[in-house]
């Protein structure tokens, strides 16, 4: 079975935080579902991937808005643009 390695590089992605994309939730649920592809992509225990998952929800719901972008950027590498 494949491994997901985090951070997952997207560095050539910018996402806009001013618009409905900054969201917390929709940040949240954006995460989860890169997490999910690539666990899918690589071949991962889909087990192992939804894990992953559920760490990342649980630990990004921790705190607050800051908290959901730091998080966030342990397990995908984005461009975060705030204007």
């Amino acid at each position: 079975m494949g491994v997901i390695n985090f951070p997952i590089d997207l560095s050539t992605k910018e996402y806009d935080l001013t618009g409905p994309n900054g969201n917390a939730f929709f940040i949240i649920n954006n995460i989860s579902s890169i997490i999910k592809q690539v666990g899918r992509a690589v071949g991962a225990d889909p087990a192992q991937t939804n894990k992953y998952i559920k760490e990342y929800q649980e630990k990004a719901m921790s705190g607050d808005y800051d908290n959901v972008l730091a998080v966030s950027s342990e397990y995908v590498k984005i461009n975060w643009l705030r204007k």
